[in-house]
């Protein structure tokens, strides 16, 4: 089970000074909590169950305990997780997690790549705002493909490459 640990710091009232400083024994109240990655068979398992217990989640949690071996302190799907995956379920089909909406990225191809460099060393004086509409594209799409697929810093610097 994949995790991602974050750390808060919880300070109780006046826990800070006047002048702005954290009270010496500000570790003692510090709290980790963690972000668990559900997969897709832990996900299935728990929509089932919903629908094969009348909805009951706190009967699907206990389930999901003893089907995965999750030791009472380990994590476990909330009631309001449990609930929004039935709810992607019966509206989607699916208890994965929707792609964003909008456009696929395809501006950074290998054939975009080489329309820029070329348009570069034809005209390396042009700003990045310039060449962007010569190519009808947006500047942060200029700025990616110089930058990650052509490895260039500055536009004189990509020419003595």
């Amino acid at each position: 089970m994949k995790c991602m640990f974050f750390k808060w710091l919880v300070l109780s009232k006046g826990g800070i000074d006047d002048v702005g400083h954290e009270p010496a024994d500000s570790s003692n109240n510090a709290v980790s909590v963690a972000m668990v990655h559900w997969n897709a068979e832990q996900r299935v398992f728990t929509v089932e169950q919903i629908f094969r217990n009348n909805d009951s989640v706190v009967t699907v949690q206990r389930l999901f305990r003893r089907k995965f071996n999750v030791e009472h302190q380990d994590a476990i799907p909330d009631r309001n997780t449990i609930l929004r995956w039935v709810e992607a379920f019966r509206t989607t089909g699916s208890v994965m997690k929707r792609k964003p909406p909008g456009l696929l990225r395809s501006v950074r191809t290998p054939e975009n790549a080489d329309t820029v460099r070329r348009a570069v060393l034809a005209s390396p004086r042009h700003s990045t705002r310039r060449q962007a509409l010569a190519l009808g594209m947006s500047r942060c799409s200029i700025y990616h493909i110089l930058h990650d697929e052509l490895k260039c810093i500055k536009i004189l610097s990509f020419l003595c490459n």
